[in-house]
């Protein structure tokens, strides 16, 4: 209690106060419960077996899931600047129509490439979705085979609620290859 002592009632007060606000502010902060990732319920909703009678019994496998609903993603045609790894194949550049084309719409995609050591040779967008993994080649559209801008267009035949994932996988004439994640959801 040496601390206290000549001290008045008031300072003493203020430094309680700013303690305990330091203290929840603290908490505020480094509170380890709101980064742990709730886990959404499966409720099942099939009826019980009904064993009335010995010759039909029925059973619904049915089951709802409370999912949170998927964030809304941009709008129309839309661009992004690329970054590799050092290597002689480089993507540059992604042209999208629209990231969101909805199920069973169609999406088109530039990407712009270019090779210091050789002509590209094939490159081939895989588009994964909830479901689904589906190659589709894309064309040189501009340029040259060295640096040239690459067109594919495709239709989206699935969901995209959790997953949505491009991967462009690019091979040159004398083998060299190289592969990009272009991940929207």
């Amino acid at each position: 209690m040496e601390f206290f002592r000549g001290r008045n009632k008031i300072t003493v007060s203020i430094i309680v106060v700013l303690i305990l606000v330091a203290l929840g502010l603290a908490w505020f902060i480094f509170d380890p419960l709101k980064y742990v990732y709730q886990s959404n319920s499966v409720k099942n909703l099939a009826p019980s077996p009904s064993l009335e009678s010995s010759s039909q019994a029925t059973q619904s496998s049915e089951a709802v899931l409370d999912l949170p609903t998927p964030a809304p993603l941009a709008q129309g045609s839309q661009s992004y600047s690329v970054g590799m790894p050092a290597g002689p194949i480089q993507m540059y550049a992604i042209n999208a129509s629209t990231i969101d084309p909805k199920n069973g719409g169609t999406q088109k995609i530039d990407v712009k490439i270019k090779d210091s050591q050789a002509d590209i040779r094939s490159v081939t967008a895989v588009v994964k979705t909830d479901k689904k993994n589906e190659s589709h080649s894309m064309s040189l559209s501009g340029g040259t085979a060295r640096d040239g801008t690459w067109t594919g267009s495709w239709k989206i035949s699935d969901s995209y609620d959790k997953n949505f994932q491009i991967t462009f996988k690019m091979d040159d004439e004398i083998g060299t290859n190289a592969t990009i994640d272009f991940t929207i959801r």
